[in-house]
């Protein structure tokens, strides 16, 4: 097809004209003409659609994690930078809690629910505190490490939720979870076997009545083998940083911070659960019951192991203890049936004379 003819027919008449008078050559030159102007200009008819421009790639947003914060910085700046973060979190988590439950109109309240009611010593509040500070900076050092390694390509711990299937994620976290599982019971029953490791444990066991601020009151040697699966947790599968730090550092500080203040409301695992762990659990550990309770999360090794430890054990040694459960329903039980209470304190009395 030669394309639009309008430009031609002037020149085509005219060639025609001298073809007319016999010059054909004329008319030759004229045809050739036009169809090299039709090769340097796009040959397009009306039914021919114009040329489509390039699609541009659609531009994928990914959020800001972890990983991409703090890219870039040197580690003798990123350790110090995540320590006060970490310090922060600490005295804001703890020291809030810690407040409500003990310096607060509400601790009266809160009181009922206290293991062992008798208050905590201001020295081990102070000693608490300051051994916090030291192990979160330690706990900061582990994440530290574990990032650098991430920037340097030596393990599999990745900040974008695309970078691999999404089901990828709560499977990883679920991995940590049984890693933080069995892990934490096998070190720290192993702390209570071995008497190098003892050595170094006894630090936190100091605390008999331990405070939320008791969560990160450990030798800071312990302390960074407590945290070490944030280490090498990465080398063994891929998972994204907030999943890890999600689940390893954060629901571990904020559940140990639970075990740790001592206080077993209604709404939180009860003290005579079999498979739970409650405030209750970890509180008779620190208070003398030295090998039993490991476990942090379940009770799961710690039946496997019988290992476990319950307020009805308890009981069976010294007949009026009482969890703070079984104190509570007791005064419910005193309020609703005044009478009952009033003859069997008659009948204590009488027997007791």
């Amino acid at each position: 097809m030669l394309g639009d003819p309008s430009p031609m027919l002037p020149r085509l008449l005219a060639g025609l004209g001298h073809a007319q008078c016999g010059d054909k050559s004329v008319v030759e030159s004229t045809i050739n003409d036009h169809e090299n102007d039709a090769g340097r200009r796009p040959n397009l008819t009306q039914y021919d659609a114009p040329p489509e421009r390039p699609v541009e790639p659609a531009v994928s947003y990914d959020p800001k994690m972890l990983l991409n914060l703090f890219d870039g910085m040197p580690f003798y700046i990123l350790w110090p930078v995540l320590a006060a973060i970490g310090v922060g979190w600490f005295l804001l988590i703890c020291g809030g809690l810690y407040l409500v439950l003990n310096r607060s109109g509400f601790s009266e309240t809160a009181l009922r629910w206290k293991t062992q009611p008798q208050p905590t010593r201001p020295d081990q509040v102070r000693g608490e505190v300051v051994d916090g500070l030291l192990s979160m900076t330690m706990v900061m050092g582990c994440i530290a490490i574990t990032f650098w390694c991430s920037y340097n390509g030596y393990n599999q711990l990745y900040a974008s939720p695309t970078e691999y299937p999404l089901w990828a994620i709560p499977l990883s976290m679920l991995g940590v979870f049984l890693i933080m599982e069995v892990f934490s019971w096998t070190f720290h029953w192993a702390c209570h076997q071995n008497s190098l490791l003892w050595k170094i444990h006894k630090h936190h066991h100091r605390y008999s009545n331990p405070t939320p601020f008791g969560v990160m009151a450990d030798n800071p040697f312990d302390m960074f083998v407590k945290a070490s699966p944030i280490l090498w947790i990465p080398f063994l599968f891929p998972i994204l940083d907030v999943a890890l730090i999600g689940t390893f550092a954060t629901i571990n500080f904020i559940y140990g911070t639970y075990l740790h203040a001592g206080f077993d409301p209604p709404w939180m695992p009860s003290p005579h659960s079999r498979y739970l762990v409650s405030a209750w659990h970890h509180n008779d550990h620190h208070s003398g019951s030295l090998n039993h309770n490991f476990g942090f999360f379940t009770g799961f090794m710690d039946l496997a192991f019988n290992t476990r430890h319950t307020p009805s054990d308890k009981a069976r040694k010294r007949p009026n203890y009482r969890c703070p459960e079984c104190r509570n329903a007791d005064a419910a039980n005193s309020k609703a049936n005044p009478e009952a209470n009033e003859n069997e304190n008659q009948d204590a009395v009488a027997v007791a004379g």
